[in-house]
């Protein structure tokens, strides 16, 4: 018989370390090139009670490399799986430190499999956890209740550049509120939410550093969201928070110097909206000619492109069935000819003034996950806001039905 997909729904956590690869933290060291480590979520990395209970059917997580020797990237997938998948989650350069969110199916005892196509060190924090809805609704655990997803173009809802108190300062935190847009006062996140989809970009960086995000009325947390290592770094990390009763969260400048960042909302969880249904993570679209793609996607407007995350690119296997809002997507641009930034957003919608990633120079090959509103046809669009043409690669890690 068919099997029939069970929908889940999202608890958000406060932020938490659940592996630290390094050994000077505790770790057993790094994933060797070309092996993989099945590693547990379910637990803090130092011990201590589990942050992901039994039942859980996927993470939110933040991905870490910190400095690597080469250039290279990682793959994430269930600690169950069979083989290795072909989507990357995160891609990195030679020393240096950046992080990438996103969402994952986990194996029934909580693990997850990490491949290193170059020896790395990995930390994973876990930002929240997936349950299926039956569970939700019940009486364990009740945070569930409020885990549906509701996509929104994505919006501009804070800029530091805009905000009275000027850049964050270094060691310094500041309330956020994603209830609203910043200058205008459009109504974003709804009264009840428990928490957003959000993209969080740092540019003009003065030096290297972090920003952690954590729910507004959280003082404090020692995982990071965002990593840069060097000054002028333009960079992006879309992630899942959760936010206290005013819909406000709280970002921390860990960095010495002060930094600009920006904060666009993509969705929210709340009672209202739609279950998660997490997929092993698989590519739907290549742009590269060498892997039967249209090419890269032209710069500016003219040059945007639709395109479909209904199946796989080459074999055309079902990945997002019909009647899906929104999907958790990896978007990576490879070897850019430019400084620019992508946009992505449901097919039948206006152009936002939201971006999903950011590099600072060509010749950077980068990823970020979030998760975007798709248009009836399950097609999203590329938006290149560099000034030369960029290949985009898109991997599916779920869909929201």
């Amino acid at each position: 018989r068919p099997v029939v997909p069970v929908g889940s729904v999202f608890v958000p956590v406060t932020p938490v370390r659940v592996v630290d690869s390094r050994v000077v933290f505790g770790g057993v060291g790094p994933v060797v090139a070309g092996s993989s480590r099945v590693v547990s979520v379910a637990a803090p990395a130092g011990g201590g009670p589990a942050v992901v209970p039994v039942g859980a059917v996927a993470v939110a997580y933040n991905l870490t490399v910190p400095g690597p020797g080469s250039a290279g990237h990682v793959r994430v997938m269930p600690g169950d799986a069979v083989g290795l998948t072909s989507a990357s989650a995160i891609n990195f350069r030679a020393r240096e430190t950046i992080a990438n969110a996103a969402t994952v199916k986990v194996a029934p005892d909580r693990t997850v499999k990490v491949y290193a196509g170059s020896t790395a060190d990995v930390i994973i924090d876990v930002v929240g956890y997936f349950v299926p809805a039956a569970v939700g609704d019940g009486p364990v655990p009740s945070a569930a209740a409020a885990g549906r997803f509701t996509p929104v173009t994505p919006v501009r809802v804070y800029d530091a550049a805009a905000d009275p108190g000027g850049l964050l300062a270094g060691g310094a935190d500041r309330l956020v509120s994603t209830a609203s847009t910043q200058a205008g006062g459009v109504p974003v996140v709804p009264v009840g939410a428990s928490a957003v989809a959000y993209n969080v970009t740092v540019v003009e960086t003065a030096g290297a550093g972090h920003v952690r995000v954590m729910p507004g009325d959280v003082a404090s947390s020692s995982t990071s969201a965002i990593n840069w290592s060097t000054a002028g770094e333009r960079i992006a990390n879309g992630s899942v928070v959760g936010v206290d009763a005013d819909r406000q969260i709280r970002v921390f400048n860990g960095g010495g110097a002060p930094v600009r960042f920006l904060v666009d909302v993509v969705g929210y969880y709340s009672q209202a909206g739609q279950e998660f249904f997490p997929v092993d993570p698989v590519r739907t679209t290549d742009t590269r000619y060498a892997q039967g793609g249209a090419g890269p996607v032209a710069p500016v407007l003219p040059g945007a492109r639709a395109v479909s995350v209904a199946a796989t690119q080459a074999g055309g296997m079902a990945v997002v069935p019909a009647g899906v809002s929104a999907v958790a997507f990896n978007a990576t641009v490879v070897a850019t000819g430019s400084m620019g930034h992508l946009r992505v957003f449901p097919a039948n919608a206006v152009l936002p003034t939201a971006s999903v990633l950011n590099w600072p120079a060509a010749g950077y090959t980068r990823a970020n996950a979030t998760a975007v509103g798709v248009s009836p046809e399950r097609q999203v669009t590329l938006y290149n806001g560099a000034g030369t043409p960029t290949d985009v690669l898109i991997d599916i890690n779920g869909y929201y039905q």
